[in-house]
């Protein structure tokens, strides 16, 4: 299987960016990084927020345990994916995309039905983006494990690397420690 070494960065990478996450290497360590271009991402839904308005800091902390929970589960996401490669099997590895995006999913609209602070949402909207997108390209990449489709695999990897770079960028601006974090 000629793509199986890039795909599986890739997969991994989103997966747990779907998450809101970053990476779940395990280790607290943050790898700076730039932002090489801004990704195209789809706009999140829009929420009705009620309740009192948090200070950043408090938001900060719900969102990051949203995340920290989204990072086990990534972690098994991860292995599964891992498990399918290693025994040449992209149906497998879609299987246990198609398996865990759901919960990808509730957690990204965890982090998004958080009531936010006000100040910064353009970077909070930009996250956000992010979030959503890979929660989409992840479905994407499921389909194109399933028929096969190398080129469509590395172009879903390509965009899904520099998006990972722009959440980390937008993640570390705005003072989180998991989401949109690589660690």
């Amino acid at each position: 299987m000629s793509h199986a070494r890039p795909v599986l960065g890739a997969l991994i990478a989103a997966a747990l960016l779907a998450a809101g996450c970053g990476s779940s290497s395990g280790k607290g360590d943050a790898a700076p990084t730039t932002v090489a271009a801004k990704p195209a991402a789809v706009a999140p839904a829009a929420t009705t927020q009620t309740g009192p308005i948090p200070t950043k800091a408090t938001y900060v902390r719900q969102a990051d345990r949203v995340c920290r929970e989204a990072r086990g589960l990534s972690r098994r996401a991860n292995q599964a994916v891992t498990k399918a490669f290693a025994a040449k099997d992209p149906a497998g590895a879609a299987d246990a995309i198609d398996r865990y995006l759901p919960i990808f999913a509730t957690h990204v609209q965890s982090v998004k039905d958080l009531r936010r602070p006000r100040g910064d949402q353009k970077v909070l909207s930009g996250l956000l983006k992010v979030m959503d997108g890979q929660v989409k390209a992840l479905t994407a990449e499921s389909k194109a494990l399933r028929d096969g489709d190398d080129v469509q695999l590395q172009q879903i990897g390509a965009a899904q690397q520099q998006e990972l770079t722009f959440a980390e960028e937008l993640g570390k601006q705005y003072g989180f420690k998991v989401c949109g974090r690589t660690a």
